[in-house]
């Protein structure tokens, strides 16, 4: 037969008493009363064969005046009202009953002594921080957290859910082990309309609850600068988050801010226009222009001798080609001095302190702030399209499309990317690279109705890593000893230009899931034209011949939707 367990009572000095003598050597009548109202005492004194005052103590009348007093004489113990105090057995019963229903929850001992703290209802809670309990136990299935009571530490026992003010970090709210409802959070977040606190709201979804439409919203906040300060990393941070959880209205918005951050920050080599800010900056005839976010002001803030021909923005500075200088100009304040930094090159980009120039055969890395050179890489061959994405910078090599990782300085690897494949012009998305092919001659048929021989150009593509490359479509454009160059893509749809210089140029748009192409653009006045694409505007610039610049004529910028319909003509 097993031998039962004899429990010790507990008093208020910690002790544990297992005898009459220890009993009353560290007697405490709030404890002994304790154990009266859950009937423990009497259990430990018939545990230990004290019969005689196990029956005493069941006679008591616990309604009587002398009740307390009688009990101390059972156990031999002198009475003081003034060590006892005010005790309310109806309290201690209270505690016992509460301290019983926490236990179904938790046998942690830390929380069963703080049942005093514990909220089971939203009656309780408000009690309690009546009471100014500063770190309360929440133990039922769903609490509504006020805002007026800051500085409050929220402990969950068995995970309740709960609803939170949108300022509660700012108040100093904190919880532990708890659930957010993230459905009224959700709700609040799109019917208020105070944008920070929406921010807010889809901050504490996203961040606290993982929450994948949150974080996708939390993103878009960050992105636009609603209701909190314009940071794109952060922006990036989480879309990423919610594409991971399969949110596929994240995978989209997240596709097109990279692509977006690619072309606003200009990490691209081949770009002439540029924006900062809401406003935009040109590159044209030699001169870079300013144009206000309200197409206010179109001023020269840069004018030389050679005449600039690209530009690049970044962290605030823009960077302007002047063969062979690179001018750095802040953008943030007007009072810092412009900086030269000398280059063998017209072909560069930027990636913060750094600038990586080519003179075609030698990548140099040139650190902005102290003029300290290193060449990065070199090869016997043909360097150009520098673009960096992320920790990488990008380039066509011989006809070949390689990366290097920018923390490689010492004999970097490249990493050949495009296969075997002979590249005309690449594009560099967040998780793509694509990348255009001569695909042969063949015959067909022009736009006037006309048999032409020609070339047929195949778009490419591949992962990042070089892996996966793959032929997706042949482009329909009308090639005949032309080239596809100036790729971008943008939502979706690939755009270049077609053309000779003698010949004009062509603008098209090629979907790259589907075999429809859209002829957009086309000029027959023997120009020369370049296209960029900057948030949702396609640029042309178009550039006269060698003769007609002789006679004065001007280049020109003009501004296009992503469907070809003019909109601005800048210069």
């Amino acid at each position: 037969m097993a031998k039962k367990v004899k429990f010790p009572l507990k008093m208020a000095d910690e002790s544990q008493v297992r005898t009459l003598d220890e009993l009353r050597e560290h007697f405490d009548l709030a404890s002994v009363l304790s154990y009266y109202a859950n009937g423990r005492l009497v259990e430990w004194l018939n545990d230990r064969y004290y019969e005689d005052e196990a029956a005493n103590v069941n006679t008591l009348d616990s309604s009587a005046g002398d009740f307390k007093i009688k009990l101390c004489e059972i156990f031999g113990v002198a009475y003081s009202e003034e060590k006892v105090g005010d005790v309310d057995l109806a309290v201690i019963s209270d505690r016992n009953e509460r301290r019983e229903r926490l236990k179904k929850y938790t046998a942690n001992d830390k929380i069963l002594a703080a049942v005093d703290r514990v909220a089971f209802s939203q009656e309780d809670l408000a009690d309690l921080l009546d009471d100014n309990i500063m770190e309360i136990y929440l133990c039922g299935e769903r609490f509504k957290i006020p805002e007026s009571k800051g500085g409050v530490t929220y402990i969950g026992v068995d995970n309740p859910k709960v609803t939170v003010p949108a300022s509660y970090t700012e108040k100093g709210i904190k919880f532990k082990n708890v659930i957010f409802d993230t459905d009224d959070i959700i709700r609040r977040a799109k019917e208020t309309t105070n944008q920070i606190e929406a921010a807010n709201l889809w901050y504490i979804a996203a961040a606290e609850h993982g929450n994948a439409e949150a974080q996708y919203r939390l993103g878009g906040c960050f992105e636009a600068g609603t209701g909190v300060e314009k940071d794109l990393e952060e922006a990036v941070k989480w879309l990423n988050k919610a594409v991971n959880q399969g949110y596929d209205n994240a995978k989209i918005a997240l596709s097109n801010l990279l692509d977006t951050i690619q072309t606003k920050g200009i990490v691209r080599s081949d770009s002439f226009v540029a924006e900062y800010e809401g406003d935009f900056y040109y590159c044209l005839d030699g001169v870079i222009y300013k144009e206000n976010k309200d197409g206010s002001l179109k001023a020269k803030i840069l004018e030389s001798e050679i005449g600039y021909d690209s530009l690049v923005i970044n962290n605030g500075w823009l960077y302007a080609g002047d063969y062979p200088k690179i001018l750095r100009v802040s953008l943030r304040d007007i009072s810092v001095p412009h900086k030269e930094i000398d280059s063998e090159s017209e072909c560069f980009t930027v990636n913060g302190d750094f600038i990586y120039t080519t003179d075609g055969t030698c990548i140099t890395k040139i650190n902005i702030l102290t003029d300290e050179r290193i060449d990065v890489y070199k090869e016997d061959g043909i360097i150009s399209d520098l673009t960096i994405v992320g920790e990488y910078l990008f380039f066509i090599c011989n006809s070949k499309i390689y990366k290097l990782a920018l923390k490689d300085e010492i004999n970097p690897v490249p990493v050949l990317l495009s296969g075997e494949h002979c590249v005309e012009s690449m594009y560099i998305s967040s998780d793509a690279i694509y990348f255009c092919i001569h695909g042969g001659w063949h015959n067909f048929i022009n736009k006037k109705g006309e048999v032409m021989h020609g070339v047929k150009f195949v778009l490419m593509s591949s992962d990042s890593d070089g892996k996966n490359v793959m032929r997706i479509k042949e482009l329909s454009g009308e090639f005949t000893e032309s080239n596809v160059e100036e790729l971008w893509i943008h939502d979706g749809y690939l755009y270049f230009r077609n053309g000779y210089i003698q010949d004009g140029g062509e603008v098209y748009r090629e979907s790259i899931n589907n075999d429809i192409g859209v002829f957009l653009i086309e000029t027959n006045d023997r120009n020369y034209i370049d296209i960029c694409i900057v948030g949702n505007s396609l640029f042309v610039k178009k550039s006269p011949s060698f003769m007609e610049k002789l006679d004065g004529r001007p280049d020109t910028i003009t501004r296009y939707d992503m469907n070809g319909a003019m909109l601005q003509k800048i210069y």
